[in-house]
């Protein structure tokens, strides 16, 4: 948890290089990137609302088996989609704009891990056996 905050932050400013390359080759990329990640943070925020109303495992009987996968795919790629936003709205011509992307990059990624965790720990149990789905 505690590399999460500077992990994010290099990956995202690495990342944000190779989005800015690929957009300038290919610009209809932009469009494509931006809504798939458009897509990806709605997703974050109602899995972040259906969790805050009704926490984890009441979440997962009301989504089912879905509910973890799902999860797991928002927690990889919430980080990216933020990335991938900013890099095609912000003035990629700035030298400093990585910087930019990979400071709130990294914001993101904390609250972003703090769910992963508790999400995980609550179905699962601390040793991911326990649990009430770790025990099904």
């Amino acid at each position: 948890m505690v590399g999460s905050a500077p992990a994010a932050f290099v990956a995202a400013a690495m990342y944000s290089l190779a989005v800015r390359w690929l957009v300038r080759r290919q610009p209809r990329a932009g469009g494509v990137l931006v809504s798939v990640s458009i897509f990806v943070l709605v997703g974050l925020v109602v899995e972040w609302i259906l969790l805050g109303t009704a926490g984890a495992v009441r979440s997962r009987s009301i989504v089912g088996p879905a509910f973890y996968p799902t999860h797991l795919a928002l927690f990889l790629l919430s980080i990216p989609a933020l990335a991938n936003i900013l890099v095609v709205n912000l003035d990629a011509e700035q030298p400093t704009f990585w910087l930019v992307v990979g400071f709130l990059c990294a914001l993101l990624a904390v609250p972003v891990t703090l769910t992963q965790y508790a999400v995980s720990e609550a179905l699962y149990g601390l040793d991911g056996q326990g649990g009430p789905v770790g025990a099904q």
